[in-house]
């Protein structure tokens, strides 16, 4: 939830799924950074934080 907050701060705002991976990547940084953004965008996506449609990550909650 803390990466989702950073990256996409209001409900609403969206960004390709490209992007938040690279976003998240870039703030974890280490040698597992790519493994733990997807791992921060299938729990988001799974507790109904955010919303993956069409290439695009938004937030709804």
């Amino acid at each position: 939830m803390v990466m989702v907050n950073r990256i996409l701060p209001r409900i609403g705002n969206s960004v390709s799924v490209a992007g938040y991976l690279t976003q998240a990547a870039n703030m974890y940084g280490g040698f597992y950074a790519r493994k733990k953004a997807l791992g921060s965008l299938g729990g988001a996506s799974h507790g109904k934080t955010i919303k993956i449609q069409d290439g695009m990550v938004i937030r709804i909650r």
